[in-house]
């Protein structure tokens, strides 16, 4: 492989006027083209992200009347989209115009209702604010703050000191517990005494100070105690178990994630040249005296629209970007992989042939020179991560 480094030329050309109308791709034309180049169906896909093949469905056919929330909506979008290998901030863009226009389109059409019936949804006339200004209410605040704390003063001064010391000794008679006295008499130990962990004193209990009513009593008193500490127990196992399940379900996500990637022969032809007129009037002259010999020189304009593309010449980055209406690329190498979004609207030459390419998805992936696709597989690229994407051939070095 040659080792010149290749370079690329990004240059601004006028859009020509013609008759061609601009092609836009929506989310759901955008994720369907994906998964069908994958050759994925909806129930594969509802298998991997737990999501309803009727949802996936609405997305795909842009039914958002159908679905819930655009929070929910757009968790839906990322997880499709990282299945099938997407790049989720461009999914999230597509899905954000989508919403976009669908508000405009419904604040346009909405409509009216019968003559004679009510409407589903009457419109409800602006009401002034009723709301009261803030330093209102703080003065409210104090003032009952006041008067709260003059009645509190008032009846601290009507009570009579004697009937408050009469009160508050009749409450300590209350509480006061008398326990009868035992006589606690220390244990011998001597050389057969066993040991234990838990040696209490002998406490020797006179029969007749203690009456048949006490017993019951002390019984009462440590119940409570063992039902406080079984209910401590019982916490502690609850807590055991529910940590155990947080584990179980966490390996269960990581075995999810760890799911190899299915990689598949590129179908061939890729692309033949055509001599069409039509096809040469995006070809601008100081891109074909740029042609280098030895080299595969392509030249992308996005003529009717943007079109999404990732590519890698020879051992450089790997490179991600939209291309806009009206701008252009100019990619060098000796062997150069691409793969593009939305490829109708975008007119291709190779060393300042026209190409053609047929794409029923809007979505195609391209090997130049078009004898060493053998070499690799689909899909060409892989986004492991959010943000972060592979070729297929780092993937499955990876997995040996």
């Amino acid at each position: 492989m040659n080792t010149e480094q290749s370079s690329e030329e990004m240059t601004n050309t006028e859009n020509p006027a013609g008759t061609e109308t601009p092609i836009k791709i929506t989310i759901g034309e955008y994720l369907k083209a994906a998964r069908e180049e994958k050759t994925l169906s909806l129930k594969v896909i509802s298998q991997h992200t737990k999501i309803s093949v009727t949802i996936l469905e609405s997305i795909e056919n842009n039914n958002f009347d159908k679905l819930p929330s655009k929070a929910y909506v757009i968790g839906f979008v990322k997880s499709y989209s990282k299945t099938i290998g997407l790049d989720e901030a461009e999914c999230l863009k597509l899905l954000n115009e989508a919403y976009g226009s669908t508000e405009h389109t419904i604040a346009k059409t909405a409509p009216t209702s019968l003559e004679g019936a009510p409407p589903t949804n009457p419109p409800v006339e602006a009401t002034p604010s009723k709301e009261i200004p803030s330093q209102y209410l703080t003065i409210a605040g104090v003032f009952v703050a006041l008067i709260i704390l003059f009645a509190i003063v008032i009846n601290n001064t009507n009570t009579k000191p004697g009937e408050e010391v009469a009160a508050t000794e009749e409450t300590i008679e209350k509480e006061v517990v008398q326990t009868p006295l035992v006589d606690v008499k220390p244990q011998e130990l001597s050389e057969t005494t066993p040991l234990t962990e838990d040696s209490d004193p002998v406490v020797e209990e006179k029969a007749a100070e203690q009456t048949d009513d006490e017993q019951p009593v002390a019984e009462e008193e440590t119940q409570p105690e063992q039902k406080v500490v079984a209910a401590e127990k019982k916490v502690v196992e609850d807590q055991k178990t529910e940590e155990k399940k947080k584990e179980e379900v966490k390996e269960e996500e990581s075995k999810k994630e760890e799911k190899k990637i299915t990689l598949r022969a590129i179908p061939m032809p890729l692309y033949t040249e055509t001599s069409e007129e039509s096809f040469y009037t995006h070809l601008p002259e100081n891109i074909k005296a740029a042609k280098i010999d030895g080299k595969q020189n392509i030249f992308i304009n996005a003529v009717d629209g943007d079109t999404w593309i990732t590519y890698k010449s020879d051992n450089d980055d790997i490179k991600k970007f939209v291309l806009h209406q009206g701008r252009t690329l100019l990619i060098r190498g000796d062997i150069v992989r691409i793969f593009l979004g939305n490829v109708n609207v975008a007119r291709i030459f190779l060393n300042n042939k026209a190409l053609k390419i047929s794409s029923r998805s809007g979505v195609k992936s391209l090997v130049f020179p078009q004898e060493s696709a053998k070499d690799y597989k689909l899909p060409l690229f892989i986004y492991p991560k959010p943000g972060q994407v592979i070729t297929s051939s780092e993937y499955e070095k990876s997995l040996n």
